[in-house]
């Protein structure tokens, strides 16, 4: 007991002789610790905002054009003729892999709407059914619903637009001159994100019907302007990806 009086009595002496270094050594170490749990932390959000949000557009894996790149992801991406074929073959060669297939486009809207300003969007052309077997994106609806069997996703027209091939060198341009709905034809349906409805609340509503300028191809500028109509509202967990990210049905993007 004594021996243990003295240690505890000579610990306590050098602590108080030294205690600004001794301060500085619990700082450091506290700081370290810190950094090490934060790290970590950071680490497991990553992972966790990857699995939540970025999986929307990619899953597991995602299978592109080999002229793609990851910007294209979040773009117009070039067409693989072959898709389907792959696809299949993928689900053949390796048993218990779902597989879906999507079309991307570039869209505007806002054009012409006072008080709101242009901006733009990615719109992922997806097949409902085979979608949800890869990706949960109707369990990320907030407002409004998913996509259903009886949505106008196809009229049988053709957007109106007008390419002009430029002479000699000069570059090939589109003159879009709008699309022309006919009496009882009905505007696609659109899911869109909710940080969207946040930026432009006089636009993005569910069921408010708009038009969108969309590019019609993977590379150059050729584009058509459809009717849409917002079913419904998504949220990811990242706002970035929800105001840029729109959905439609593939077959409307074809």
């Amino acid at each position: 007991m004594e021996i243990m009086n003295i240690s505890r009595s000579f610990a306590w002496g050098e602590i108080k002789e030294h205690k600004f270094i001794y301060t500085i050594i619990i700082i450091v170490i506290g700081l370290t610790m810190t950094s090490f749990i934060l790290e970590n932390a950071y680490l497991n959000y990553m992972m966790q905002v990857v699995n939540d949000t970025t999986k929307i557009l990619t899953a597991d894996a995602v299978i592109t054009n080999p002229d793609c790149n990851i910007r294209d992801l979040y773009g117009t991406q070039p067409t693989i003729e072959n898709a389907r074929e792959i696809a299949n073959r993928i689900e053949r060669v390796l048993p218990g892999y779902k597989t879906t297939i999507r079309i991307t486009a570039q869209a505007t809207y806002g054009v012409g709407v006072s008080s709101e300003a242009v901006d733009g969007c990615t719109i992922q052309g997806i097949d409902p059914e085979e979608d949800e077997k890869v990706i949960d994106i109707k369990d990320k609806i907030v407002e409004g619903r998913f996509f259903e069997k009886e949505d106008p996703i196809l009229r049988g027209h053709t957007p109106l637009y007008i390419e002009i091939k430029g002479p000699g060198n000069l570059p090939d341009f589109t003159y879009g001159s709008g699309q022309r709905l006919f009496r009882y034809d009905k505007p696609y349906p659109i899911i869109v994100g909710a940080t969207a409805a946040k930026i432009h609340p006089s636009i993005i509503k569910v069921g408010n019907v708009f038009n969108l300028m969309v590019s019609t191809s993977g590379r150059g500028t050729k584009y058509a302007s459809v009717t849409v109509k917002i079913i419904g509202l998504y949220e990811s967990g990242t706002p970035t990806l929800d105001a840029m990210i729109w959905f439609m049905h593939a077959d409307s993007l074809r």
